[in-house]
């Protein structure tokens, strides 16, 4: 069992314990690979760390740019007391991007009011 486990970190390694054994070194290829096993681990934990950055990222760029074009949507939809306000919301949001999708989700929503357009007119069937 342990010469797996010796093979198995030597791979995870990329082959560094065999490289400093075949070159000469003083130490063996097991000790060299329980010297190098920590900074292998905390390697793939770099790795890791990496990897849920950009994770992160992503699915911030992914949500911000659905929210960015709900919000940009909703601007069109709404009427606001001063006719200035639609032109200044919409500025807000192409220019700031998700961080105005996100001023305009807080605050202009409220500002705004949604029009009312009925999709068919109501007809009442009993007579």
């Amino acid at each position: 069992m342990k010469k797996y486990f010796y093979w198995f970190v030597s791979v995870i390694g990329l082959f560094i314990p065999s490289i400093c054994w075949a070159a000469g070194s003083e130490l063996s290829e097991k000790q060299a690979t329980l010297i190098l096993a920590p900074f292998m681990i905390l390697w793939v934990l770099w790795m890791l760390l990496i990897f849920l950055f950009w994770l992160g990222i992503m699915v911030f760029a992914i949500g911000g740019g659905i929210l960015w074009i709900f919000m940009l949507i909703d601007v069109m939809k709404r009427d606001f007391v001063r006719s200035d306000d639609k032109t200044l919301w919409i500025l807000v949001l192409v220019f700031a991007g998700v961080i105005g999708a996100i001023i305009y989700y807080y605050y202009g929503r409220q500002q705004g009011v949604v029009r009312y357009q009925p999709t068919q007119p109501f007809v009442n069937e009993k007579k």
